[in-house]
């Protein structure tokens, strides 16, 4: 699968993606911290994580389901992913038969790629797959400090919902969660 928008490519994982995430995850890892400050980044076996993956990308290409995964692509140069997580009216991760929304991210892995617009221009493609395959509401989370996802959010459309004051804390700096829904 191939989604093409704003000079952006969605496209399902492959074998190529691998090596990338294992980077991405143990060594230019500073993507994580954007996302999720207060969480300590914990680096990933090599081969027990490829193993996964091959499995993976094998399920993957052989079904037409709907993709919770895709690969953000500009130029042939893989540069980070979206991603889609069932949860339930509390926003708690669930299986796709009791939620009651799809809370949808994006990451941009490749620092020299951030803040150009392609993390905009996939999460807006994204969002549109999601809400013509899943029929339920599409929301996403984000922190009071993310101002970059915060910008992404009101540019797309997508409307606040809930605030957790206080939610997260980090070297005496607090963070709210902030959850928004875009309807379709």
């Amino acid at each position: 699968m191939e989604l093409n928008y704003g000079g952006i490519s969605l496209r399902d994982y492959s074998y190529a993606d691998i090596q990338d995430d294992i980077r991405w995850l143990n060594v230019d890892n500073d993507w994580i911290l954007l996302d999720t400050p207060w969480v300590s980044i914990d680096t990933v076996d090599e081969d027990e994580y490829r193993e996964l993956m091959e499995f993976h990308v094998e399920a993957v290409s052989q079904s037409d389901a709907f993709r919770p995964r895709l690969e953000i692509y500009r130029e042939n140069k893989h540069i980070g992913f979206v991603s889609a997580y069932f949860t339930d009216q509390k926003h708690e991760i669930t299986d796709s038969k009791r939620a009651k929304q799809l809370q949808i991210s994006v990451q941009i892995c490749e620092r020299d790629y951030r803040g150009k617009g392609f993390g905009t221009h996939a999460l807006s493609a994204y969002a549109k797959y999601c809400a013509e395959n899943v029929g339920i509401p599409i929301t996403l989370r984000t922190h009071s400090q993310n101002l970059a996802m915060l910008k992404i959010a009101v540019k797309l459309g997508f409307e606040p919902i809930e605030r957790v004051n206080g939610a997260f804390e980090m070297l005496s700096k607090s963070y709210d969660v902030i959850y928004f829904i875009k309807n379709y």
